[in-house]
């Protein structure tokens, strides 16, 4: 069983608060940094996936539709 040692000084709520600031704005900068491209690139990606999509269904729903003529006698 792991014994802890206790610390010299008491952790008050500040430096916890402190500690907690410094640590998530690096990681939002770091995110904030990436997030842009990585929204862009996906969004491109969607956009030309849908419209290859729909076209390839257009090609392939007239490939395979019947012709009807209806003649009035």
């Amino acid at each position: 069983m792991a014994t802890s040692i206790p610390p010299k000084q008491q952790i008050s709520r500040d430096d916890l608060e402190r500690s907690f600031k410094e640590m998530l704005g690096q990681s939002e900068d770091t995110v904030k940094d990436f997030l842009p491209p990585i929204v862009v690139g996906a969004g491109v990606t969607l956009g030309f996936g849908a419209v290859l999509i729909y076209l390839m269904g257009r090609r392939r729903g007239r490939r395979r539709a019947s012709v009807v003529e209806v003649h009035r006698i």
